[in-house]
C-alpha cells in the first residue's frame, strides 16, 4: 500500500464517517443500494465517493464495496495510532462478535473461517454477511484497516487473513494456554 492509495483511503472514510455524523440517510442508502452490484454500475455512488477513488482498478472496487458496507455498519473504531491498527484489523472484530456472543458463537466462528479461505471474487458477498452480524450487535470495524487489508487479500502468502485469523482467535489460545499452566502447576504441587 502506497502512501498515496492510504491516503486517499483516510479521505474517503473520513467522507464516510462525516455522512454519519450529519445523519445523511439518503446518500447512506444510495452506498448501501450499491453493495453487491459491480462497482460503477450506480452513477449516483460516484458523486457520493468519486473524488477520493484511487487510479488503481482493483483499489477502486475496494472503495466501492467498504463503502457499501460501511453504510450499513457505520460503526467504527475509535481513533488509534499506527501502531495500534494492526490489532484492530477485521479479525479482532469478529472476535468481539464471539466474546459478544458467548455460547452461541459457533456461527460466528463458521462465518469466519468461510471468510478467511474466500477467493477476491468471493470476498465481498463473505463480507456483506459479516458486517451484518457484526451490525446485530453492534461490534465496531476498524474500516481503514480494512481497506487496507483488502489489497493485500490476492497475496500467496496470505499475509492478511494470517493476522486476521491470529486477532480473532489469539484470546481463546492465550485463555486455555494460561488455562493448562495453571493446571499444570496444580498437579506439580499435589505432587510434591
Amino acid at each position: 500500500m502506497n502512501d498515496t492509495s492510504h491516503q486517499s483511503y483516510a479521505a474517503l472514510l473520513n467522507h464516510l464517517e462525516s455522512l454519519h455524523r450529519r445523519g445523511d440517510r439518503a446518500e447512506l442508502a444510495i452506498l448501501r443500494r450499491s453493495l453487491g452490484k459491480a462497482p460503477g454500475a450506480s452513477p449516483e455512488v460516484f458523486r457520493i465517493i468519486g473524488r477520493f477513488l484511487p487510479e488503481s482498478p482493483r483499489a477502486e472496487e475496494d472503495c466501492f464495496l467498504v463503502a457499501a458496507l460501511f453504510a450499513k455498519h457505520p460503526l467504527s473504531w475509535p481513533p488509534a495510532g499506527d501502531e495500534a491498527r494492526g490489532a484492530r484489523n477485521f479479525g479482532a472484530s469478529m472476535h468481539k462478535l464471539k466474546l459478544k456472543r458467548e455460547g452461541r458463537s459457533e456461527g460466528v466462528e463458521r462465518r469466519f473461517s468461510a471468510l478467511l479461505v474466500a477467493s477476491r471474487e468471493e470476498l465481498g458477498d463473505h463480507l456483506r454477511h459479516a458486517i451484518s452480524l457484526l451490525a446485530s450487535d453492534e461490534v465496531a470495524v476498524d474500516w481503514l484497516k480494512l481497506l487496507d487489508d483488502l489489497g493485500w487479500w490476492h497475496l500467496e502468502d496470505r499475509h492478511v487473513q494470517r493476522r486476521w485469523a491470529r486477532a480473532f482467535w489469539r484470546f481463546a489460545e492465550s485463555a486455555e494456554g494460561v488455562q493448562m499452566e495453571d493446571n499444570q502447576a496444580e498437579s506439580q504441587e499435589g505432587d510434591e
